[in-house]
């Protein structure tokens, strides 16, 4: 039977939509009250200029939550969405009950103290493809995010399309510029002070956030436990979603 008190949230990440948590509302949409809310600059939540992205997207899922007056939740980001979503129980803590932290960083950039991630240059270089050619840099985005053997399977088109085509159209100016965002974002000095008990999932063969981040979040956290997915990319809930429904399911129950 449904909780009608329990509420899940899931926040999704870059260049993506709500939609991408098609096996997530499928599977819990019968047991908990399930929330999908886009984030600023996605959607109909289109970038005001002159405004902090990230503050902004943090604030309006503040907001979403109060507005709706929901407790007993369970805060699940990807990505983005997990920076976003650390932010937020760094706020609101005394709403949450639960947060899920999938494929997610502290810090984007690699630098001279946190070297478990990619370089300023990289993304640099893809803000300059997107201007050059928006498409088919979100499409080759979209692919390189998973392994080889992600990408052979035979779901993987379903896939592509719950991260491209099933996503109302994004716009250019706040995709990128919620790209060039994350070469400032920096949330460890956040860690110590978020006491919410934590589950990382993460694909111990992700490109994007390096399993080592995870790692890290694990250790400076105070109530997280990591769950590595062997041969899973930086989106294990489209990949494997039986294996993280089960493993978001278990967590909640505890």
């Amino acid at each position: 039977m449904k909780s009608k008190d329990k509420n899940i949230i899931f926040i999704h990440g870059w260049a993506s939509g709500p939609y991408v948590w098609f096996y997530q509302i499928d599977f819990f949409k019968d047991k908990l009250q399930v929330w999908t809310p886009e984030l600023v600059g996605y959607g109909k939540k289109l970038l005001k200029s002159k405004e902090n992205l990230f503050d902004s997207m943090v604030n309006d899922i503040c907001e979403y939550i109060s507005t709706k007056e929901l407790t007993n939740v369970c805060l699940v980001g990807w990505s983005l969405g997990g920076m976003v979503s650390l932010k937020v129980a760094s706020k609101l803590e005394k709403s949450l009950n639960h947060l899920i932290l999938i494929g997610t960083t502290a810090q984007f950039i690699r630098t001279r103290d946190f070297m478990w991630a990619v370089a300023e240059q990289t993304i640099t270089r893809i803000a300059d493809r997107l201007g050059r050619n928006f498409t088919d840099t979100l499409n080759w985005f979209y692919r390189f995010m998973f392994t080889p053997k992600e990408r052979s399977s035979k779901n993987f088109s379903k896939i592509l399309n719950l991260l491209g085509d099933c996503i109302a159209p994004l716009d250019q100016e706040s995709v990128t510029a919620s790209l060039r965002m994350l070469t400032d974002l920096n949330l460890r000095y956040l860690l110590e002070s978020i006491f919410t008990p934590t589950l990382l999932i993460h694909g111990e063969k992700d490109p994007i956030c390096l399993p080592e981040s995870a790692k890290f979040l694990e250790k400076n956290l105070k109530n997280a436990h990591l769950e590595l997915l062997p041969d899973c990319g930086h989106a294990p809930f489209l990949t494997n979603p039986k294996e993280v429904n089960a493993l978001i399911e278990e967590f909640i129950c505890k």
